[in-house]
């Protein structure tokens, strides 16, 4: 029996159309038509017509509104984006290339949980910001610059799913990076996420160790 049931994915960070994102986050892709490709294989592997998938920003860079038509008739499902800092069209303008809706953040209910969703992690101490932001001036490649720091929400306590790092490491805290870099480049189920999130509240959730590989733009 065919199952017609709705399944719900988020994603992040695909960076459609950027083809130095894989030299600088390490993709295992040999060139940008490479990425591409098995960007699309991954998605539509996991997501049905009948999905919907909430993408966390930074969908696609130098792309024109033609492409980026194409590209997403050619992916499964119905497609939400909260706006990442790449993501430069008005509100309108990706309602018109093809996503069902657009929205800066947003909340839903998980694991029974009220979870903030947004592009960014949660701002960090000010004081903080502000020592790196100095340090990034004399290391500039070194110490990452906290660009966006108006666009990120206040930690309020909830769980937080977030892109924007590229980082390969999961968790941190209560926040919970749905980037494709650290999800083997698919979609990432909401019953994955929802089990995350029992396991942080059991003290439960261990994560292999990873080099830290986080590219912030």
């Amino acid at each position: 029996m065919k199952n017609n049931r709705t399944s719900i994915f988020f994603y992040s960070d695909p960076h459609w159309g950027h083809a130095k994102v894989i030299e600088f986050c390490h993709r295992p892709f040999k060139d940008l038509d490479d990425m591409h490709s098995k960007l699309t294989k991954n998605w539509n592997s996991v997501v049905k017509p009948q999905d919907v998938v909430f993408i966390t920003g930074d969908f696609s860079m130098y792309l024109n509104k033609e492409q980026l038509r194409e590209i997403l008739k050619s992916l499964n499902g119905s497609k939400t984006l909260i706006i990442g800092n790449h993501d430069k069209f008005t509100e309108s303008e990706w309602l018109n290339i093809g996503f069902s809706s657009v929205c800066r953040s947003m909340t839903m209910k998980i694991g029974g949980e009220i979870v903030n969703i947004s592009h960014y992690p949660y701002k960090g101490p000010k004081l903080k910001l502000m020592l790196y932001g100095f340090l990034h001036k004399l290391f500039p490649k070194k110490f990452w610059r906290p660009r966006h720091f108006k666009d990120q929400l206040e930690n309020d306590g909830r769980f937080l799913l977030h892109g924007h790092t590229h980082s390969k490491r999961i968790v941190n805290g209560r926040m919970i990076h749905v980037g494709v870099d650290a999800h083997g480049f698919k979609p990432v189920p909401i019953q994955k996420i929802g089990n995350i999130i029992a396991m942080i509240k059991l003290g439960k959730y261990e994560e292999a160790p990873v080099k830290d590989n986080s590219y912030h733009e």
